[in-house]
């Protein structure tokens, strides 16, 4: 086939799609819903452990508490041991476990 032949069709074929494209019209995209804070559902917690119960827990290791912080089912907590070092600790709410520890040294 000749070059010629091929661009032509090639333009013609191109044509015809953008003729198809505009007789169909533009695609509307359904939008999605919007939810407003009063429709959320609230998502099911798990029981967790007290805080007097997560005190006592940080304190039987010695700790003085100076802040703490609830964080969806974690705790937060700035203490110092008896060496006066800062301590910072990240508790499971559901069963106590401390899963992260940080001592601050000087």
């Amino acid at each position: 086939m000749d070059k010629n032949v091929i661009k032509f069709t090639v333009i013609v074929a191109i044509i015809a799609a953008l003729a198809f494209a505009v007789q169909a019209g533009p695609v509307a995209a359904q939008p999605a819903p919007i939810t407003s804070a009063n429709t959320l559902t609230p998502i099911p917690t798990a029981k967790t452990l007290s805080y007097e119960e997560l005190e006592r827990r940080v304190t039987a290791q010695g700790l003085q508490i100076t802040k703490a912080e609830v964080r969806g089912l974690l705790l937060k907590v700035t203490a110092y041991d008896s060496q006066h070092r800062k301590v910072k600790m990240m508790l499971d709410r559901r069963s106590g476990e401390v899963l992260a520890r940080e001592i601050k040294r000087d």
